[in-house]
C-alpha cells in the first residue's frame, strides 16, 4: 500500500475494467533513486515501464505492449544496441492476460528448450552490459524459473489435483533450474570479487488450495447478480460451471489422472487451458450492477465492494460497507482451501476490499491432504547472498522488504525513515567492515512530512 504497487493490472478508477500498471503507479522512490550518482543497471525488472532516467540504463520488464517497445529503454536509442546484438526483445502481454502475446511461443509452452534459449538471452543480455559499464549496482530478473513451475508441476506432482503422467515432461522443472545455475555461474565468472551477489525470488511455488471462481462463488451466496439471458442459455451455463473443480471431478471420475499418460496432446491441452487461473468466470457486461453488491476483478484473490459514489453503478452505501465486507468474509472462512483473510482499512484507497491467502502444503507430506491442491505460488521463497564480506553456509530469516535497507547498508548510504524491512547484518563476516559498520537513516525533511500529510488526506477522501 506504501508503493503503490501490488498486481501487474488494477481497476481502472470509476469503472469495471482494468488496466495495465506501470512505473507511474509508484508512489515512492525507488532504490536506484535513492542512491543517487551511483552506476546503475536495471534490466527486465516488471513494473519499471516506462523507464526513467538514471546514471546508467533500464530495460524496461514487462507489462509493457508491443507497440511500446521501441519505448522500453534509457537512453532511448538502447533498444537498437540491445536489438542489433542479441534480435527482437520480447514482451509478455500474455502473463498478464490484456493482450493476445506473442501466439507462437504459447503454442510451444511444452517446448523446454524455449524456456531455456529465453533464460540464456537474459542472461546473455545482461552479461553484455555488465562488461561494457563499470556498475555500481546491477539488477537483472529471471521469468522462466516461475512459468515452467506453472506450465510444467502438473507433470511432476502427483499430489496436486490434476496430475498428467508424460514422463519425458516431468523433469522440466528441475532442467531449467540447473540451467539457471549454470547461467549465474557464467555471470559469477566476470564480476569483481569487490562485488555482493544477491539473488532473490518474490515468491515461493509448491502446492496450495484450489481457488474457485470468485465471481460464480458470490453470484451463488447471492452478493453478485447476473443479467437475464438473452443470448444462449448454453453459452450463460459454461461460463458459471465450466471452471476447474468440475473438470477435476470429471477426471477423477472417468479414472483420467491414470489414462493421462495415454491422451492425445490436443485434448490433453485442453483440460490444461481450462485448468489456468481464471481472472474471472464472468464478464463484467453479464452482471447485473443494480443488485450487485460485490465483484472479483484481477488476481483471483481479489475480492471489491459495489460501493457507491466510487464505482459507476455502486449499490452498497458507505454505512453498510463494513457490515458487507463481514458477511463475505464470514462465508469466505468456510471454503477449506483459503487461509488468511485480509480487509483494507482506508475505504478509498485503490486496494481490493477482501484479499487472501491460499493453504500450503508440503511436498515432504507423505498422506495427500483433504483439500483439492494445484501448484501456485507460497509465501516462502529463497534468498541468497555471496561476496566477500559474506558469511559462508549461514541460514538465515529473511523477509523480501529487508533486500532495500541492506543493499542501502552495503553502499553506505542513510536508509529513509519509512523504509520498511531490516538491514541483514547477520549475513555479514563478523571482521568485514559491513558487520562493524553503524546502520543510518536519514531525519525526516519537512518536505517529506508535508508530502506524507498530503497522502494522508488523500487516502480519507479528504482532497
Amino acid at each position: 500500500e506504501k508503493h503503490g504497487i501490488y498486481d501487474f493490472v488494477k481497476r481502472k478508477v470509476e469503472s469495471y475494467d482494468l488496466q495495465i500498471v506501470s512505473s507511474r503507479d509508484r508512489k515512492i522512490k525507488p532504490i536506484w533513486s535513492i542512491l543517487g550518482d551511483k552506476k546503475i543497471g536495471v534490466i527486465n525488472l516488471p513494473m519499471t515501464y516506462p523507464p526513467e532516467e538514471l546514471n546508467g540504463i533500464m530495460i524496461s520488464g514487462f507489462p509493457f505492449s508491443s507497440k511500446e517497445k521501441m519505448n522500453i529503454c534509457f537512453p532511448k536509442n538502447l533498444i537498437i544496441e540491445l536489438e542489433k546484438n542479441f534480435g527482437e526483445y520480447e514482451f509478455r502481454e500474455e502473463n498478464i492476460g490484456l493482450e493476445n502475446g506473442n501466439a507462437k511461443k504459447r503454442e510451444h509452452i511444452r517446448d523446454i528448450s524455449n524456456y531455456i534459449s529465453s533464460m540464456k538471452k537474459m542472461f546473455d543480455i545482461s552479461l553484455h552490459f555488465i562488461k561494457k559499464y563499470n556498475f555500481d549496482l546491477f539488477i537483472t530478473e529471471i521469468q522462466e524459473t516461475d512459468s515452467v513451475q506453472h506450465n510444467f508441476w502438473y507433470f511432476w506432482d502427483d499430489k496436486v489435483s490434476f496430475f498428467v503422467g508424460k514422463k519425458d515432461l516431468s523433469n522440466a522443472i528441475e532442467n531449467v533450474y540447473q540451467k539457471a545455475d549454470e547461467f549465474i555461474g557464467m555471470i559469477l565468472k566476470h564480476i569483481d570479487e569487490n562485488y555482493t551477489l544477491i539473488i532473490v525470488s518474490d515468491h515461493g511455488f509448491g502446492r496450495i488450495g484450489m481457488y474457485i471462481p470468485l465471481n460464480s462463488w458470490l453470484l451463488k451466496n447471492n452478493f453478485l447478480k447476473v443479467k437475464k439471458i438473452k443470448k444462449s442459455i448454453k453459452s450463460q451455463i459454461l461460463k458459471i460451471f465450466l471452471n476447474r473443480e468440475r473438470i477435476i471431478f470429471f477426471m477423477d471420475k472417468l479414472k483420467m489422472k491414470k489414462l493421462s499418460k495415454y491422451l492425445p496432446d490436443p485434448i490433453l491441452n485442453f483440460f490444461l487451458k481450462h485448468l489456468k487461473l481464471k481472472k474471472s468466470s464472468l464478464d463484467s457486461k453479464d452482471i447485473d450492477w443494480s443488485h450487485t453488491e460485490a465483484y472479483s476483478l484481477g488476481y483471483p484473490q481479489y475480492i471489491y465492494i459495489n460501493l457507491k459514489g466510487r464505482e459507476p453503478h455502486g449499490i452498497v452505501e458507505k454505512k453498510d460497507y463494513k457490515k458487507t465486507v463481514e458477511e463475505i468474509t464470514q462465508k469466505l472462512r468456510e471454503i477449506k482451501t483459503i487461509d488468511k483473510i485480509y480487509t483494507k482499512k482506508n475505504i478509498h484507497s485503490e486496494f481490493p476490499d477482501i484479499c487472501f491467502t491460499m493453504k500450503e502444503v508440503s511436498l515432504f507430506d507423505k498422506k495427500a491432504p483433504k483439500i483439492p491442491l494445484q501448484p501456485g505460488h507460497r509465501q516462502n521463497g529463497i534468498f541468497i547472498a555471496y561476496g566477500k564480506d559474506i558469511k559462508e553456509g549461514q541460514r538465515i530469516r529473511a523477509n523480501i522488504v529487508d533486500i532495500a535497507p541492506t543493499i542501502l547498508h552495503i553502499f553506505g548510504v542513510p536508509i529513509p525513515k519509512d523504509m520498511d524491512g531490516r538491514v541483514l547484518k547477520e549475513i555479514f563476516r563478523e571482521d568485514s567492515e559491513l558487520a562493524k559498520r553503524e546502520i543510518i537513516y536519514t531525519k525526516e525533511s519537512e518536505e517529506d512530512k508535508i508530502k506524507e500529510n498530503i497522502r494522508k488526506l488523500k487516502d480519507m477522501g479528504k482532497i
